[in-house]
């Protein structure tokens, strides 16, 4: 049996098996591309999914608490201002959360990115329980992928609309987590 996070984190992070299919979907549904635009956009996921999976390889690796992800949250809107977007930290008082935007007129296309962990998941690359730090926190909802792959869907409309001269403003924002958005009655 093949492991699974060999397959994620080994061979080609987010590749066009997992990342490029659901970023391109929402670029190649549009009429408004031609197939060349279509085919070079493809082309250039392709070659920046290597990428892309080392930054959610990282933020895997930071496994940082909602509300404390320093450094993923650095790491996201470092790429995002290094492309181009105008980043605002501290959203709402909340030192790990931000917006980036670029571009201006309609359509408006936002994208929500999430990297926080959950405590108690630390795990190594592996498909047996092998925890890094034990009891530590973990990725066991996939938010290191969400985080990296916002990322990359707001680069990539934003690369979409430069080359095409379509008007667009593509954002992300990074969110507190939604576990503490919840509460419960006893």
């Amino acid at each position: 049996m093949r492991d699974f996070s060999e397959i994620i984190y080994r061979h080609n992070p987010l590749s066009s098996s997992y990342m490029r299919p659901i970023v391109f979907l929402a670029i190649a549904t549009s009429t408004l591309l031609s197939a060349d635009d279509k085919s070079v956009l493809q082309h250039t996921m392709d070659t920046r999914a290597a990428h892309y999976g080392e930054i959610s390889r990282k933020i895997w690796e930071f496994a940082e608490l909602g509300y404390k992800e320093k450094r993923s949250a650095e790491l996201l809107s470092s790429e995002l201002r290094a492309a181009g977007f105008a980043v605002v930290e501290n959203v709402g008082g909340m030192p790990t959360a931000f917006t980036a935007t670029w571009g201006q007129g309609r359509p408006v296309i936002g994208i929500m990115g999430e990297y926080d962990a959950l405590p108690g998941l630390s795990q190594d690359d592996t498909p047996l329980r092998k925890p890094l730090v034990e009891g530590g926190p973990g990725h066991g909802c996939g938010h290191n992928l969400l985080g990296a792959a916002s990322l990359f869907a707001a680069v990539t409309i934003k690369e979409g609309s430069r080359r095409t001269g379509l008007p667009a403003r593509s954002g992300s924002m990074a969110r507190p987590p939604k576990k503490a958005e919840t509460a419960s009655c006893t």
